[in-house]
């Protein structure tokens, strides 16, 4: 079973995810079969179909260390991080990454927070970034 919910036009990155790393797009999924269509997503050749569950929400594991194989979808450039933190009441934490510019002063924003899971610090950070660094959000989505 994936772990994200898997649409045609996605872009997944190759694991462990660097900057060069290779990128495929789904061209046909159903839901609930276990493959998907998929062909480079630079070029658009080498189609060929691959287990939907080597496709990953995230380019870490649950336990916060990067993943070795499989594809994570591509996000874009994002404004924050999550990893692992050592609260045991909120195993999970995030920290902004955005640059702010004060006039001639440009410092890195310094806000964080835990959760619970991924997906409610990934939602934490999704907040903040709306909240304080809207020029940082396109089309209502983190960039």
């Amino acid at each position: 079973m994936p772990d994200t919910a898997i649409s045609v036009g996605q872009i997944y990155l190759a694991c462990p995810v660097s900057d060069g790393s290779r990128r495929i797009r789904i061209e046909s999924y159903a839901p609930g079969d276990a493959r998907a269509e998929v062909v480079d997503a630079d070029s658009g050749k080498r189609p060929r179909q691959i287990l939907v569950t080597q496709l990953h929400s995230s380019p870490l594991t649950e336990y916060g260390r990067p993943r070795r194989n499989g594809y994570a979808i591509d996000t874009g450039p994002t404004t924050w991080r999550i990893k692992r933190s050592f609260s045991r009441a909120f195993p999970w934490e995030w920290a902004c990454t955005a640059t702010v510019t004060t006039g001639p002063q440009t410092r890195q924003c310094s806000a964080n927070g835990l959760g619970r899971t991924p997906q409610d610090v990934r939602h934490g950070a999704e907040q903040h970034t709306r909240a304080t660094h809207p020029e940082l959000v396109k089309d209502g989505a983190d960039q």
